[in-house]
């Protein structure tokens, strides 16, 4: 189940890549702003946001004087900048043209106050500042979230035998919370927790059988993801895949790639009827081949079970549920490296799984970026895939390092990371923060 948080909330892991234009301004007395070429700009935006004045259309002294306020108001702001355009860059259409396509710039031609302008900023580029340079309320509750985030401990406070995977230290296990331990110390403090026995009450752990489910859902159709060896969206090389030599990315696009010789394999899907699907699932016949029934909405694809889930009490009228999802396999399935933007809550019905978890202060060290996704395919007759094509969209939200078998020549920063080691049985539920990394081994 996916829980959606306030706002301000959020802000702590969202770097929001905005540039302001203004025009009509009087750059001759902007000397104590500080000046920023093309360059320069396209370096400071990937860590914040970036107020720049242009060209002049007519001469504006009172405006010159709310930028140097503003300015004042920013100047302890690390996600916030203001100044103007080098002279040799100060006409507006080279400069969004030589930006290129991300960040896209984004001018204003709002109220020319010092209150509309502040609030601008502030919305745009998550911020909190007064006139006064002073954080608002809101600003002073997020510092303080901030400040009580969880961080993984070093794993050398720790002695775990955990192979390539760093364990720094292995998840809380607490029994049912009250509300006010599970926003307070948990929720708040964006700090991965298992909540043992917390399903014990649902229908679902003693109706929801393989018998059950055939029986109601036998002839809906479902579609299906398949994989070999139970691996889910890894990432392979291009080159493997077999229009690598025909296919062309637009140098746009490719240019801007961390990982060019890298793919996030999608896994192929087949249309089946339910009933085909949990005989696979009882089969043994082929190891080789998984199929999984993945972020599958229980809302849309089975309504008839949401009845058999209760809302469990320490969330009770405090989240909007958002997604309602339903994972199904026969339990040798692994889900490589990735995030989800939502505030989840993992319920284990039946089986159990372990995962590795990453807080998202790691990004860099977990090399988040851009990569192309690829797709595979899978005969049903002859039972083999095939990398079969590369696609024109890319993924933000997995990792190109391999956990289990890192390669530190290629991601050196990798070693400086410290895992959660998380484990739910059937009965337990895992909240998983939203942005944190995590990958899931699941067993029958």
């Amino acid at each position: 189940m996916a829980a959606e948080t306030r706002s301000f909330i959020r802000f702590k892991l969202l770097c929001l890549l905005h540039i302001f234009l203004f025009a009509g301004v009087n750059l001759a007395d902007f000397e104590v702003l500080e000046e920023y070429s093309l360059s320069n700009i396209s370096t400071a935006v990937r860590n914040g946001c970036v107020l720049v004045a242009l060209q002049p259309a007519s001469n504006s002294a009172g405006f010159v004087s709310i930028l140097h306020k503003l300015s004042e108001a920013f100047k302890n702001e690390s996600r916030a900048s203001i100044g103007v355009l080098t002279q040799s860059d100060r006409t507006g259409l080279p400069f969004t043209t030589e930006l290129g396509q991300t960040p896209k710039p984004l001018q204003y031609h709002g109220p020319r106050t010092l209150q509309d302008l502040l609030d601008f900023i502030n919305t745009k580029c998550a911020t909190f500042r007064q006139l006064d340079g002073s954080l608002s309320s809101a600003g002073l509750e997020r510092e303080r979230i901030l400040e009580n985030l969880y961080r993984v401990p070093n794993s050398d406070d720790h002695s775990h035998d955990s192979g390539p995977v760093n364990i720094g230290s292995t998840c809380d296990r607490i029994p049912l919370p009250s509300k006010e331990k599970f926003f307070h110390e948990y929720f708040f403090r964006s700090k991965p927790v298992v909540i043992t026995g917390a399903l014990k009450n649902w229908p679902a752990m003693k109706k929801w059988t393989t018998e059950f489910l055939t029986r109601k859902f036998g002839n809906k159709m479902v579609r299906v993801a398949f994989a070999p060896y139970g691996e889910y969206e890894g990432c392979e090389k291009a080159r493997d895949f077999d229009d690598f030599k025909k296919f062309k990315f637009p140098d746009v696009v490719k240019s801007q790639l961390s990982f060019p010789d890298l793919v996030v394999v999608r896994p192929a899907f087949l249309e089946m009827d339910f009933s085909t699907f949990m005989g696979m699932l009882q089969s043994s016949n082929n190891s080789d081949i998984s199929a999984y029934l993945e972020y599958s909405s229980i809302p849309s694809l089975l309504p008839e079970l949401e009845q058999d889930i209760k809302e469990m009490p320490f969330v009770s009228g405090e989240l909007k549920r958002r997604h309602l999802n339903i994972w199904l396999s026969n339990g040798n399935t692994l889900g490589k490296l990735h995030f989800d933007p939502f505030d989840n809550f993992l319920c284990q019905i039946s089986g159990k799984k372990q995962l590795f978890i990453y807080e998202p202060h790691d990004n860099t060290r977990l090399y988040e970026a851009h990569i192309q996704e690829a797709s595979l395919d899978f005969n049903p007759t002859s039972k083999k895939f095939r990398r079969k094509k590369l696609l024109e969209s890319t993924s933000m939200v997995m990792s190109p390092v391999d956990i289990l078998k890192p390669d530190y020549g290629r991601f050196p920063k990798f070693k400086k990371t410290h895992a959660l080691n998380c484990t739910i049985n059937e009965g337990d539920v895992l909240f998983m923060p939203s942005f944190w990394w995590h990958e899931v081994q699941s067993y029958s």
